[in-house]
């Protein structure tokens, strides 16, 4: 252990928002290769065809809600552009022309297919109408678990980015930098509030300012879980044993992309028993029970990281300051202190924005770690 000054927490959250956003273009590639991106398509493809029937039998009135619906749901989606030839038609007719190349989606375009198909799902006038089941809408509103998706603590806004916390701030900047691939961000896009408890707890690790916590990442896990007991002993039912696995996908094609970071979609995954990630402790983002020779060696690899450095930070006289962790006593008290359940993200609820390092220390979580 020992005291780090304001120059070093930024260097170390630096360091680490590009580690961590390496680390998703990794497993980005694994899911974007057989054997399981021939998986993703299968089932999509089946919720979109599902989708582009449900359009179809209906004329007139009915139809125009349904192309609303899209349009909607699909506004801004890459898949538009590069399947149908159109950024402005979002149709069911269209639609099916992007249904049509399914053997040439990739995981991202996978990714995108599962908010459209969320956001039809969701969508008030289609369940008014009775085009689209009310419960099924329940369902997917349940894997939004706990208090953290209020209103109060999932506290977020557009408009551009407006950093004030330094070293979330060069951690964002660093993920934007390394991203995947060019074009659009959900971080160039949002500003965290102080109020938000994400940006509480970004701020205590050195973590990326990001999007709050991962929406998106919950209707993945509806997406799979209704889709795959829909098809329930058809040939593109993903196993149960491979089930967690793929519900990673979220992480990959956000995290890598400068849409969400692991700490927001591991949040959710957590919450949702899939993952018990630990912050900064990679290899506790491999689903509980599920093996996966690929993925397992990127988590281990980044675990191990020179880049990886354990810190928490603080503010003393208006200054930025922080403690670095690096024996194997201090990281196991550590890794015990920061699962990222229910009961660790409600702890950062009251704290201030920028705690002393008293109040960081009275953090029921934090509370046994030297200091």
């Amino acid at each position: 252990m020992r005291s780090i000054d304001k120059e070093e927490v930024i260097r170390i959250s630096r360091s680490r928002a590009i580690l961590e956003t390496e680390l998703c273009k990794r497993m980005y590639f694994v899911f974007d290769s057989s054997p399981i991106i021939t998986q993703l398509r299968d089932l999509v493809a089946l919720a979109i065809e599902q989708i582009c029937a449900l359009g179809l039998a209906n004329t007139g009135s009915s139809e125009l809600l349904w192309n609303n619906a899209i349009k909607i749901a699909g506004n801004n989606l890459a898949i538009w552009p590069k399947y149908a030839g159109t950024t402005s038609m979002l149709t069911v007719k269209n639609l099916i022309k992007v249904f049509n190349k399914s053997d040439q989606w990739t995981a991202s375009d996978c990714g995108d297919l599962m908010r459209l198909f969320g956001g039809i799902i969701e969508d008030e006038t289609l369940q008014t109408r009775g085009l689209v089941g009310k419960a099924v809408e329940d369902f997917r509103k349940e894997q939004r678990v706990g208090p953290g998706f209020g209103g109060d603590q999932r506290s977020r806004r557009g408009g551009g980015y407006a950093p004030n916390l330094p070293h979330i701030e060069a951690a964002h900047n660093a993920a934007l930098e390394f991203k995947r691939a060019k074009g659009f961000s959900g971080f160039s896009k949002i500003t965290l509030n102080d109020n938000s408890t994400v940006k509480k707890i970004d701020s205590t690790f050195g973590l990326a300012e990001g999007c709050d916590i991962s929406g998106t990442t919950a209707d993945a896990l509806f997406f799979f879980r209704h889709v795959n007991a829909f098809i329930d002993g058809l040939p593109e039912m993903i196993p149960d044993e491979l089930l967690p696995v793929i519900q990673l996908l979220p992480m990959a094609t956000m995290a890598s992309q400068g849409h969400h970071t692991i700490l927001e979609c591991g949040l959710t995954l957590t919450l949702n028993n899939i993952i018990d990630y630990r912050i900064g402790f990679y290899t506790t983002l491999m689903p509980t029970g599920s093996t996966n020779g690929t993925l397992q060696g990127i988590f281990n690899a980044a675990e191990m990281d020179m880049r990886n450095q354990h810190i928490l930070c603080f503010w003393e006289n208006g200054e930025l300051q922080g403690i670095h962790y690096d024996t194997p006593e201090e990281l196991n008290l550590l890794k015990a202190a920061s699962l990222t359940n229910e009961t660790f993200r409600s702890q950062f609820v009251s704290l201030p924005l920028k705690p002393s390092k008293t109040q960081l220390f009275a953090v029921p979580s934090l509370s046994n770690l030297p200091n």
